[in-house]
């Protein structure tokens, strides 16, 4: 399965638009996401971790490092239980909110493909990495 054949996302957000307010994403909490307009759509999703200071936020693509499938346990769900690390729910393997970085499972020391985010106004902006425009 490839990552455009896999859309159960209810966000699909053209490029260059708010993905959403950071208000919208409390700590310990993800959220997914489908890019329209780059070349082929990409599943993102952002991460506000548990211990969030301020505006801080992360996001990945939603791709597992160990295969190319999607992450989530369902839709837009990629925490664990304690909202502490990313879990892969193919193989579950278990990343780094921080970094992207695979510290237990099937591929460790790989890493997602970060996003670079920007809160303007309250609101969460990415860039899309050059190979999906």
């Amino acid at each position: 399965m490839s990552l455009s054949e896999f859309d159960p996302r209810p966000a699909t957000i053209p490029v260059g638009e708010p993905l959403c307010a950071l208000a919208e994403l409390a700590p310990g909490h993800s959220k997914g996401f489908r890019v329209e307009g780059t070349e082929t759509p990409v599943l993102i999703f952002l991460i506000r971790p548990i211990d969030a200071q301020n505006g801080e936020i992360y996001g990945y693509v939603n791709q597992c490092a160990h295969r190319s499938m999607p992450l989530d346990w369902v839709e837009g769900e990629f925490l664990d239980t304690e909202g502490k690390t990313i879990v892969c729910a193919t193989h579950g393997a278990v990343f780094r909110i921080e970094d992207g970085i695979c510290i237990d499972g099937p591929c460790p020391g790989k890493g997602l493909q970060a996003l670079s985010l920007e809160v303007r106004d309250g609101q969460v902006y990415v860039s899309v990495p050059p190979r999906y425009r």
